[in-house]
């Protein structure tokens, strides 16, 4: 072990999946926006309509929205390095993502 601190680990290089950029940016922009119309849709289904006011409605509602925040936490910055080129992730922001992660997954 080195004892003077050399080597202090600060970005993280992430890989990618095996087709181009452009289909990679392309499915993950299409499945994201197709969770958010789901989720939203679903929100709105039961914010709209007094029918569904019942504990199970409102518990999807409650998921719906959970998983828009979940997927927020995660994909944008997915997608961010599917376009660059250096394709790292910073020490303070990998930590950042994995606490938001979490912290949503476990509610």
């Amino acid at each position: 072990m080195n004892a003077s601190g050399d080597n202090m680990v600060t970005e993280f290089i992430l890989l990618s999946f095996s087709c181009s950029r452009e289909t990679q940016a392309l499915l993950f922009i299409l499945s994201y926006i197709l969770t958010l119309m789901g989720n939203g849709a679903i929100i709105c289904a039961v914010k709209l309509d007094h029918k569904p006011h019942t504990p199970m409605y409102l518990l999807l509602a409650n998921f719906s929205f959970l998983e828009i925040c979940y997927i927020n936490t995660t994909v944008p910055n997915m997608l961010q390095n599917f376009l660059s080129e250096t394709k790292t992730i910073s020490f303070t922001a990998c930590f950042l993502q994995f606490y938001f992660f979490f912290s949503l997954g476990i509610n």
